[in-house]
């Protein structure tokens, strides 16, 4: 069933791409989406099962643009501008729950963010990683100072979930940072495996081109000395 679904989004996709690497990013995103909505249902879960209306509309509104970038990779074969517009969108969520929701940073929302840079650089590059990375440390850093100085600065009362909440979505999502820096290794193996090959094919090529220079110079020399000698038999 799952390599029926994946086949339904990716398959026309790296029939057209030759590069392994990037075979393998275009799976790494189709997997990181998958995983981003397994977290975005186990919070719509905690909100239905507390009594969150705003947060219910607010998690299902999330589940349909993320469910929508499947279907924009099947449709444009681009997984550039899908993973910017779904980090961004994370990046929203990340502002609304630690300036709102929350109203302060925990593990489980210091963990999403380190996955938001880790895809970043992973699928974007380095550049657009540091930009991502900036993005999510200033408000964190902002939150806190606010917190040390008891700044109040909106009357919304903050709805943390309980304990058993807390460690079910925290399991959740350690378990998608874990399969992501896992997913990351597997990367660079796969990259890693493809220079050694080009090496090899690299070496293959020039110790062919050795041998074929030295037969080029030997049919030379040879063609040189018969044609001295059949002019001194002149």
């Amino acid at each position: 069933m799952f390599h029926r679904i994946s086949d339904y989004f990716l398959k026309e996709y790296l029939e057209t791409e030759n590069d392994v690497v990037n075979r393998f990013r275009i799976r790494m995103v189709y997997r990181t989406i998958l995983s981003a909505l397994l977290i975005i249902s186990v919070a719509l879960i905690i909100y239905i099962r507390e009594g969150y209306p705003l947060e219910i509309y607010r998690t299902v509104f999330l589940i349909i643009p993320f469910g929508a970038g499947l279907f924009y990779i099947r449709a444009k074969k681009d997984i550039i501008r899908v993973s910017h517009f779904l980090l961004l969108l994370a990046y929203c969520n990340y502002l609304w729950n630690i300036f709102f929701f929350f109203q302060t940073i925990d593990s489980v929302i210091t963990l999403l963010a380190v996955i938001n840079v880790i895809f970043a650089f992973h699928i974007l590059g380095q550049r657009w990683g540091v930009v991502y990375f900036v993005m999510q440390i200033i408000p964190a850093l902002i939150i806190i100072a606010i917190n040390s100085l008891q700044i109040h600065y909106i009357n919304y009362v903050p709805k943390p979930p309980n304990g058993s909440e807390q460690l079910v979505t925290g399991v959740v999502v350690s378990l998608v940072f874990a399969y992501l820096l896992y997913q990351y290794q597997e990367a660079f193996r796969v990259a890693k495996m493809k220079l050694e090959e080009t090496l090899k094919d690299l070496q293959e090529a020039k110790h062919n081109g050795f041998h074929f220079d030295l037969f080029w110079k030997r049919n030379e020399y040879i063609y040189q000395s018969d044609r001295y000698r059949n002019r001194d038999l002149k």
